[in-house]
C-alpha cells in the first residue's frame, strides 16, 4: 500500500467518525432558537457533507441518508390515516377541492 492510499484511508476512517460526532455535537449544543425540525435536516446535512467530502461512504450511500435519517428523525411528516383515506374516494376529493376553492 502506498503512501496516498494510505493516507486516504486515514481521511475515509476520519471522515466516518466525525461525521456523526460534529453532527451530534450541533443537535445538541448549537441551533437553540432553530425548530426542532430544522436543527435535525442540518445536522443530517453535516453528516452527509463531512461524508462526501472525506469520502467515507460511496456518494450513492450517502445521497441516501436524508430518506433514512428524516422521517427516524421525524422531519418530514407523512400523512395521516384521515389525510389518506379522505383522498381515496374520487368523489370525496373532488368535493373537497371544490369546497376549498376560493
Amino acid at each position: 500500500m502506498s503512501v496516498a492510499e494510505t493516507s486516504q484511508h486515514a481521511v475515509q476512517r476520519a471522515g466516518l467518525f466525525l461525521g456523526p460526532v460534529a453532527s451530534l455535537a450541533f443537535v445538541f449544543s448549537g441551533g437553540a432558537d432553530m425548530a426542532p425540525d430544522a436543527r435535525a435536516v442540518l445536522a443530517v446535512a453535516i453528516l452527509m457533507a463531512l461524508w462526501w467530502v472525506s469520502e467515507a461512504l460511496p456518494v450513492g450511500a450517502t445521497s441516501l441518508l436524508p430518506m433514512i435519517l428524516l422521517p427516524v428523525c421525524s422531519s418530514l411528516s407523512f400523512r395521516s390515516e384521515e389525510h389518506t383515506s379522505e383522498l381515496q374516494s374520487h368523489s370525496d376529493l373532488v368535493c373537497r377541492l371544490l369546497l376549498e376553492k376560493k
